[in-house]
């Protein structure tokens, strides 16, 4: 027999080695495959909980942005309150402004001011001190009267429009200090609604709007904000701020 041909137990012997190796790789991927199918199974578990905590979490999201919208509308509901009130308290009030604060000044000092322009601009009843419900200084050159009534308030406010038109028409000074027989440098003085804190604002933003000539005019009418985009435009009244950028846009 030639010694070069492998024997029949020889070839055996390889087939089982053969067989022995393939086994083992056999095993060996098995393993790894299992070790990917845990490692996926852990992955997937992973991925279920996130999206579990990630819908939680838009869910608290959701929950969030509602209360948000609720604390804005109550917010906005107790502006519009606040505002109600101060028109309330202010609506037979007016402004003086610009007339400088003078030393040992006495609510007595001021009502009789206030008196003077009565009779400047021609108030046919004379202003008494029953007339007058409060009157104090808001700022240092700022005056607030309130009258007992809002007629007395229109009266005295559609009296110095008047006043201060002629003068204009006759290219005279409108009103101002020494109308008054005030001491130092004649001081022009302006009479105005005194408004809420949320219509001057409007007023203020307004105003600005008008100095940019994106509105023609704006003015107060018995506490309301009106204006006008063109000089052909009917006055349109305005109560919030969002408003008015709608109808300059």
């Amino acid at each position: 027999m030639d010694d070069s041909v492998p024997s029949n137990s020889e070839i055996k012997s390889m087939f089982l080695e053969l067989r022995s190796q393939q086994d083992s790789k056999f095993e060996l991927v098995n393993n790894v495959l299992l070790t990917i199918m845990a490692q996926n199974k852990d992955i997937q578990n992973t991925i279920e909980t996130m999206a579990g905590k990630h819908e939680q979490l838009l869910d608290r999201i959701s929950v969030l942005e509602q209360e948000n919208t609720d604390y804005k509308n109550r917010i906005i509901a107790l502006e519009h309150k606040v505002e109600t009130l101060e028109k309330y308290t202010r609506n037979s009030a007016i402004e003086i402004r610009n007339l400088p604060k003078h030393k040992e000044e006495n609510k007595g000092d001021l009502i009789e001011i206030v008196q003077k322009i009565g009779a400047v601009i021609g108030i046919e009843k004379s202003i008494e001190t029953n007339d007058i419900r409060d009157i104090f200084r808001t700022r240092s050159e700022t005056i607030v009267v309130d009258f007992t009534t809002v007629l007395q308030k229109e009266s005295v406010l559609t009296k110095c429009k008047s006043f201060n038109k002629n003068k204009r028409n006759n290219k005279q000074p409108l009103l101002h200090s020494e109308h008054l027989m005030l001491p130092g440098p004649l001081r022009p003085v302006y009479l105005a609604e005194y408004l809420s804190t949320k219509t001057r604002r409007l007023l203020y933003i307004a105003r600005e709007y008008v100095r940019s000539k994106q509105l023609v005019a704006a003015w107060i009418s018995f506490g309301k904000l009106l204006i006008k985009k063109e000089e052909s435009s009917t006055p349109v009244r305005v109560n919030e701020e969002s408003e008015i950028h709608k109808i300059v846009l």
